[in-house]
């Protein structure tokens, strides 16, 4: 693994993923922080950094808004980003011991404009075969999964209502049902991250239904922290 922590697999990659000469400049533009992500002591919690690509956090420092409000599927560094930057956060977290670790980090920090919403995954007995590309089986692709529904946790959006969030972060389980759930809870003009859109299965389930409601603002892959390989963190506008 340790060479993909190198300069070598750095220029691979910017050359691969590369569109253009902007494009490599613009990944090059990233080493620096990409290297230094790898440091002892680094992560995404104690950076309070999402861990998506820098592009993609660069375009929301840009872009986000201290009254603007956002609802995210899985939390993390990117919680504690938000919070410093706007007005409410809404998290919905499947793993009860992070959530458990991550709402004492935000009692201790003295935030009160999050809130926190714990929804496991739960058991199923169909004999049925569910497909993580589908929405409507909400299933996650992690190994060991399989025989969880998510469909709760996905619909945890359904609390608040239609048109309430100008952001939303989907960066959890069962991702494709998570995304078409949000739809109605985002407003016109609002913005939909989607991350790891590099994954086969998450690019034929969103291309299915994003294009219809959505146009895209941000789209391939390139440099992000605490992990070697470029990933495709998408932003998507709603028409």
């Amino acid at each position: 693994m340790s060479y993909k922590k190198s300069l070598p697999y750095f220029f691979y990659q910017s050359l691969r993923y590369s569109s253009g000469t902007s494009a490599f400049q613009q990944h090059w533009s990233y080493y620096a922080r990409w290297w230094a992500s790898f440091s002892n002591n680094r992560n995404s919690v104690v950076d309070q950094q999402p861990w998506i690509s820098f592009k993609a956090v660069d375009f929301l420092q840009e872009h986000l808004e201290r009254e603007h409000t956002l609802f995210e599927y899985g939390g993390g560094g990117s919680t504690l980003f938000f919070l410093n930057r706007l007005a409410k956060v809404i998290t919905v977290e499947n793993d009860e011991e992070w959530f458990r670790v991550l709402s004492q980090k935000i009692s201790e920090m003295g935030i009160s404009h999050w809130e926190g919403i714990f929804q496991a995954g739960e058991p199923v007995t169909t004999d049925l075969v569910r497909d993580p590309e589908e929405p409507a089986d909400y299933v996650s692709s992690t190994v060991g999964q399989s025989n969880l529904s998510y469909e709760k946790y996905a619909k945890a959006i359904r609390r608040y209502p239609v048109a309430a969030f100008d952001w939303v972060l989907v960066d959890g389980r069962a991702r494709p049902s998570c995304m078409l759930e949000s739809f109605e809870h985002l407003r016109s003009g609002g913005y939909l991250i989607l991350d790891n859109m590099e994954r086969p299965h998450y690019q034929r389930a969103f291309s299915k239904h994003l294009r219809e409601y959505f146009e895209p603002v941000l789209l391939g892959r390139s440099p992000s922290p605490y992990h070697p390989d470029f990933t495709d963190t998408q932003i998507w506008r709603k028409k």
